[in-house]
């Protein structure tokens, strides 16, 4: 055998015979987009066979663009022919060839390689017999492969690949893919004939099938799918489930491309016990803005008298005056009120009383913020009576301005608002509010110290009431004081700071009587550690809370020196009274307690995923709890997560008096081994001893799929009714979803819960 020889020839005018390849990826997965091999979903493959060494490449040794090729032997058989035999290695850039045989026509421009031939890109590898590139007519033909990605997880082979550069489009016959390991792979989707358009970024095939286990299982004799992540105008898999209420679930989404700023999806969903529900989703992008529309109508309700039932929720949003400005736009609405009693998929969705209607428009300025507001109501819940539905704003105008402080440290504040209230029944009309503030802010490493006066005044014009004009101008005062204190500390063998933090807050608002200032929307707040320092007791305008009062409280942090990191956090506080107060909602009586509620909260994060949560609102004036919370949470990796909670409120809920509300909650992902896990929700009402809500399930997963099984039973009325419902999701990794997907449910009930498919 004579010694290696190296020849150089020209470069061809584009990288076609290796770039073609890149294009199998796409050919096999219908789904936008691909997986790295460093996505977590695929850590349970194992690892794939090497690969033959590259062929070296050394970037200082030749030009840019030029093809370097080494070979045992080196034949010309005539005029312009150079056969290259044995040990055939081509490099150009980052590409490069393997084979036994290459042969190059000088005059045709054309290069053949046989024999063993392996090809490698920075996107993949491919092996098969047999490669020819026309380099004048920029055409590439290879037959007899396989092919691995390299930048993504997946393989395959085919029978023939045709590219024809100028044209931009691959022909492909007998290909297939998949993302499984083993001779025989659990899944893979196969083609007798692909087109690949790369111009318009769409492909076609014939006869597609999907096998399992090497056994066909679902067949289409003609697809059309995008090769990029441009979106494609067709059918989306299917989704399947049941429930008690409305029986066999069945869902088959067309999604239609309108244009590259619009799309629509169209979900008609046959559901057993109640007919055909027409469903949609209409989505739109402006140069600042966007909105989306979506739609459910059932011309005839089999279980609701065969009427016809809808539901319409719109959003916009735009800015404006390059970001300064914006706009907002919310409309809701559903055709009577049990619809969300029927479809909907928790007791939360389903006790909905009332459906929002808003329009804003908002101007923020370098020292002032304006907005302008239209906001509405639909009542859901027909047994509210007219004297008790919200008022809508037509409209509402808020101001707030900030003079700029310069070297005073005077802050000089503005705020104002002007809204228009109104409904069928009761007393409507308008509602100033204006309130200058001043306040000297003075901070420093140590501690705080914020003195603040401000006088608001509110004034009215009602209708359908004697008194037509009422007011009320009250001056407020407060002084917001703290110290922080630091030393160093050992936690959990870690070096942390301890910091020990008192507050003291002192508020006075002189009292007046406000019985004759109507209610258009305002509430009592309910108590929380922040809520101590706030100056009103009130939400709205409709009372201003008198006040003699002082807050005193203290924070302690534990915080990790080097990353900053919070491990512990507790609070305390109280307010004492000086006064009583008699500023109340109309058919309350005047508090006389000398002191509030003792607000405690805590929150602990520790190694190894274990984190903690305590809030607790004990009334000494009573010796009760009024509030608690205890939370628990371990999840050290995003396969193990548990999560218990126990709650009451002991406190007024809806004008209804003081009603006991006692629950705990427990929902959990548990692995069983690396393949499966059990997954589980359980809520119990301890005061009412019923089971509010239970769901048990399953997840196996493997290395290029998965499967998800969920049955749950819920309350999802207010009046008591239950509903049974049962999810099954078949994730084929790398290629798309079949079943009813259960990860927006699990997200929710699972604090904490990854979709690993």
């Amino acid at each position: 055998m004579s010694l290696p020889a190296l020849a150089r020839i020209p470069a061809p005018k584009r990288s076609a015979l290796l770039a073609v390849l890149i294009v199998v990826c796409a050919a096999g997965s219908p789904a936008a987009g691909a997986p790295e091999l460093k996505d977590p979903r695929y850590a349970l493959c194992k690892a794939d066979p090497k690969m033959p060494d590259r062929p070296p490449h050394n970037p200082a040794a030749h030009k840019l663009g030029s093809i370097e090729v080494k070979a045992d032997r080196v034949e010309v058989l005539e005029e312009n022919v150079s056969t290259f035999v044995g040990g055939v290695s081509l490099v150009r850039e980052h590409q490069a060839l393997v084979a036994d045989l290459l042969t190059y026509e000088r005059g045709q421009a054309v290069i053949e390689a046989e024999g063993h031939l392996l090809l490698w890109d920075p996107a993949l590898f491919w092996s098969g017999k047999y490669g020819r590139l026309d380099l004048d007519n920029d055409r590439a033909h290879l037959e007899y492969g396989e092919y691995r990605l390299l930048q993504r997880r997946g393989r395959g082979g085919a029978r023939v690949i045709k590219l024809d550069t100028r044209e931009n489009v691959t022909q492909l016959k007998d290909v297939d893919y998949t993302t499984c390991s083993g001779r025989v792979p659990d899944w893979q989707f196969a083609a007798k004939r692909m087109k690949l358009d790369h111009d318009e970024e769409w492909g076609e095939a014939e006869h597609v099938v999907l096998r399992v286990r090497e056994t066909p299982v679902f067949y289409l004799p003609y697809l059309t799918f995008p090769i990029s992540d441009k979106r494609k105008t067709g059918f989306l898999p299917p989704t399947v489930g049941s429930s008690s209420d409305g029986g066999f679930d069945l869902t088959t989404p067309y999604y239609w491309n309108i244009a590259p700023q619009h799309d629509a999806t169209f979900q008609p969903r046959i559901l057993s016990n109640r007919g055909v529900l027409l469903g949609g989703q209409y989505r739109y992008l402006l140069k600042r803005g966007g909105g989306e529309l979506d739609f459910e109508y059932l011309p005839a309700d089999a279980e609701f008298e065969d009427e016809g039932r809808s539901q319409v929720a719109f959003t916009h949003e735009q800015d404006f005056a390059r970001h300064r400005g914006s706009a907002f736009l919310t409309f809701n609405r559903v055709s009577d009120s049990e619809y969300f009693e029927d479809f909907g998929s928790n007791l939360a969705v389903s006790s909905t009383r009332f459906l929002e209607r808003r329009a804003d428009v908002s101007y923020r300025g370098d020292h002032f913020y304006a907005l302008g507001r239209l906001h509405g109501f639909q009542t859901v819940d027909s047994a509210i009576p007219e004297q008790s539905q919200p008022y809508s704003r037509l409209p509402q105008i808020f101001f707030f301005t900030r003079l700029p402080a310069g070297n005073r440290g005077i802050n000089l504040d503005f705020l104002g608002d002007a809204t228009y209230f109104y409904r069928d029944e009761g007393v409507i009309g308008g509602r100033i509010n204006l309130k200058p503030v001043i306040s000297y802010p003075v901070h420093a490493a140590g501690g705080f110290l914020v003195p603040r006066v401000s006088l608001d005044h509110t004034q009215y014009y009602l209708e359908n009431t004697a008194e037509t004009g009422p007011n009320r101008t009250l001056p407020i005062v407060s002084l917001d004081s703290g110290l922080v204190f630091e030393r160093d500390l050992d936690f959990a063998a870690l070096p942390a700071v301890q910091t020990f933090e008192p507050r003291i807050f002192y508020l006075y608002i002189p009292e007046q009587d406000q019985d004759d200032l109507p209610i258009f929307d305002t509430a009592e707040y309910d108590i929380s550690f922040g809520q101590l320092f706030r100056e009103n007791r009130f939400s709205g305008h409709d009372r201003l809370g008198d006040a003699n009062q002082t807050v005193v409280a203290v924070t302690s942090r534990i915080i990790n020196r080097d990353t900053g990191w919070e491990h512990l956090r507790a609070s305390v506080g109280q307010i004492f009274y000086f006064e009583d107060r008699r500023v109340t909602l109309p058919g309350e009586a005047a508090d006389t307690d000398s002191v509030s509620e003792i607000v405690a909260e805590l929150i602990t994060r520790l190694p190894n995923g274990i984190s903690a949560r305590g809030d607790l609102f004990w009334d000494p004036n009573d010796a009760t709890v009024e509030k608690g919370l205890i939370g628990l949470r371990y999840g050290p990796d995003p396969d193990t997560i548990v999560n218990a909670d126990y709650r009451i409120n002991n406190r007024d809920i809806g004008g209804l008096g003081d009603t006991l509300v006692e629950q705990t909650d427990l929902a959990f992902r548990w692995p069983l081994d690396p393949n499966w896990s059990v997954i589980g929700k359980w809520t119990y009402s301890l005061d009412t001893k019923e089971t509010l809500e239970a769901a048990g399930g399953f997840e196996y997963n493997s290395c290029c799929w998965g499967v998800r099984a969920v049955a749950r039973r819920f309350l999802s009325s207010a009046t008591g009714e239950f509903d049974n419902a049962f999810f099954v999701q078949i994730e084929l990794k790398g290629l798309a979803g079949f079943g009813r997907s259960t990860t927006s449910y699990l997200k929710r009930s699972i604090p904490g819960y990854e979709d690993e498919f």
